[in-house]
């Protein structure tokens, strides 16, 4: 018991302040974390446990430092870093894509409307091609970084490609 409470109070300073010490994401990713550890032992029937009841005081003292944030207009936007996306009127595209490991990755035969989202990006290089497998249809490319449109490109007939180029 003593373990948890000292647990409990090095959460409660290391979040309370926590607009000043650490970024929206920081904390969410934290949460996250703690939540799937609070799951893992509730699947275990180790949710009425000492470590338990740590992670959802620690999931309680998250959640106020984000609800902090938000009050300060600190919220960032928390989901994939870099979305490759693909529409039209073609059933069937060929794509060539730069990905999050600085290689190039090829697929053949993707149904439209399709996305490839990638969490962790650490290049700032961004490519996506896509080629009309069809006799007609149109297809457009989409590269998002941080939910902001950073490049498009549209063809329309048979065997048309589609690329689009940017940096973050």
């Amino acid at each position: 018991m003593k373990k948890l409470i000292i647990g409990i109070l090095i959460l409660a300073l290391l979040f309370a302040g926590c607009g000043d010490k650490y970024s929206y994401r920081e904390v969410y990713e934290s949460l996250q974390n703690y939540e799937a550890k609070l799951s893992a032992l509730v699947d275990k029937g180790q949710g009425e446990s000492e470590q338990a009841e740590f992670y959802r005081r620690a999931i309680a003292s998250l959640q106020g430092g984000l609800d902090k944030l938000e009050r300060e207009g600190k919220k960032e936007y928390i989901g994939p870093e870099i979305i490759y996306e693909i529409t039209g009127s073609a059933t069937r595209v060929n794509v060539t894509l730069y990905n999050a490991s600085g290689g190039t990755e090829q697929y053949t035969n993707v149904y439209l409307p399709h996305r490839y989202e990638y969490f962790w990006f650490p290049g700032d290089f961004l490519y996506i091609s896509a080629q009309n497998q069809g006799e007609y249809g149109t297809v457009t490319v989409r590269i998002y970084w941080n939910n902001h449109l950073v490049k498009e490109s549209f063809s329309s007939g048979a065997y048309v490609i589609a690329s689009a180029s940017g940096r973050k």
